[in-house]
């Protein structure tokens, strides 16, 4: 079967000839040696390198204090792992995301991946955003303007007042960890954080549902065939498979959803949804609006517009942060009748009940439990993810009436990350999720801010497609 050709790929990448790049990495064990890779690709979000020796590294994996040098240029960052796979030789390529560490660095990224001259005097800083318009890169820099225009599309930006110096430092940093929170480029974050795009967009425009290739965890022939009718006409052209078609649900639903999301005609909808045509080249056709305001108040606005586009799509990313700052072990027991989250089939994740006997037991047998002075929960640890969640919904008491309801895997799945669901009680039918992360030194299950860890565990509105009784194709 022949596939149309898409578009999907929002920033070239740009091939390195042999010994020109490098990256320092970290070891598995903080105290070994650091690692050196052969960079062979760059972009203006990420990288990739190639190891021949040594153990593998974790797809989903956050390398911290990473070096990428490139000819005399040395940057400064985070990468995190997104795929791995053999190259025509032995060594084993990976393609990661990467945050430049700060303002200057994401500054010496762009004179990289921009090929300008890196002579003379150091680049003034500047932060990459996403257009909303063509999905393209847009370089705000600390020069004092207060409005920005897309270079591919003129799509303008008003920010109402000039954003540089302290300010946007600190987008940026909490751009970066946003992103490596979600698994998505940082562009795409610093757009969130300025209202410029919702999550849906960024995901959708990552093609991470709308694949052009048949995932792992594609069903069998039989569960493949009773996909919607709908798909029929697109299987049978060429530019769906039975499973691509099982895996995008329902074909109107779908289309109407990305017609809405992205301000496209529903024909084109249906175009995208068939596979005919990709979301991204019909972005690229777009001409630009009127001038789009951004957002960029204070810490809490900020944090206030994160909850909000966060609780959209966190369910269905890939890769979430993996970090090393938790105390020692504690004893938890691992009930036998709690099984772990398997991979779902289906476009909507499987519900895995969690021990409901626990809320009886007191949460020091089974967790541990940090909170501030005030009572507010920083962190709870324990050996399984339907431990964490129990524990941390019986910690709330206090505070509100939380129950936990169930384990979901993230979709594509990871086994570093799962999504613990709860109901608050207070609230008629208001379900909420948590992220629940495996510490790598550990190998224990967490909640909590590891960037910020005297602030409160972040819980997010459920996505429509995790509340129970209710489907999304997507």
């Amino acid at each position: 079967m022949s596939q149309t050709p898409q578009s999907t790929r929002r920033d070239p990448r740009i091939d390195l000839k042999p010994g020109r790049a490098s990256v320092e990495l970290e070891s598995e064990g903080s105290d070994g040696p650091r690692r050196r890779a052969e960079v062979v690709t760059i972009s203006t979000t990420g990288l990739g390198f190639t190891l021949d020796a040594g153990p593998a590294i974790e797809v989903g994996r956050i390398l911290s204090s990473a070096s990428v040098r490139i000819d005399e240029c040395l940057v400064e960052g985070d990468l995190s792992v997104r795929h791995s796979g053999p190259t025509d030789g032995s060594p084993v390529q990976y393609g990661c995301l990467f945050y430049p560490a700060s303002l200057d660095d994401s500054a010496r990224w762009m004179v990289v991946v921009d090929g300008r001259s890196s002579v003379g005097e150091s680049p003034r800083p500047h932060l990459p955003i996403r257009c909303s318009n063509c999905h393209r890169t847009i370089w705000v820099s600390d020069d004092g303007r207060s409005s920005h225009q897309c270079p591919a599309c003129n799509q303008e930006y008003s920010f109402g007042e000039s954003v540089r110096g302290s300010r946007l430092e600190e987008l940026h940093q909490r751009a970066r960890r946003m992103a490596a929170e979600l698994g998505i480029d940082l562009p795409s974050a610093v757009s969130m954080l300025l209202g410029l795009l919702s999550l849906h967009e960024v995901r959708d425009l990552l093609d991470e549902v709308l694949r052009n290739e048949p995932s792992a965890t594609t069903p069998d022939a039989g569960r493949a065939r009773r996909f919607d009718p709908a798909f029929g006409p697109a299987v049978e052209a060429g530019t769906l498979t039975e499973a691509q078609a099982f895996q995008r649900g329902k074909r109107e639903a779908l289309a109407r959803k990305l017609a809405t999301r992205h301000r496209i005609s529903l024909d084109q909808a249906y175009a995208v949804a068939d596979n005919r045509t990709s979301l991204l080249s019909i972005m690229r056709n777009r001409t630009p609006g009127k001038p789009i305001k951004a957002t960029h108040g204070g810490p809490a606005a900020n944090i206030r517009s994160l909850v909000v586009a966060a609780s959209i799509l966190i369910t269905l990313v890939a890769s979430l942060a993996i970090l090393r700052q938790l105390a020692g072990p504690a004893s938890a027991p691992d009930p036998q009748q709690v099984h772990s989250a398997s991979v779902p089939p289906a476009p909507v994740p499987r519900h895995e009940p969690v021990d409901r006997e626990l809320r009886d037991v007191p949460v020091e047998s089974y967790a541990r439990v940090q909170a501030d002075d005030r009572g507010k929960i920083l962190m709870v640890e324990a050996t399984n993810p339907r431990n964490v969640l129990v524990a941390f919904c019986k910690s709330h008491e206090q505070f509100r009436r939380l129950e936990p309801v169930s384990v979901v895997p993230t979709v594509p799945p990871s086994d570093v990350a799962q999504l613990g669901l709860l109901r608050d009680l207070d609230e008629v039918d208001d379900y909420r999720i948590v992220v629940i992360r495996r510490d790598p030194e550990t190998r224990r299950w967490f909640v909590g801010n590891p960037g910020k860890p005297d602030e409160p565990v972040s819980i997010f509105p459920a996505p429509e497609s995790l509340v129970p009784g209710t489907e999304s194709p997507i």
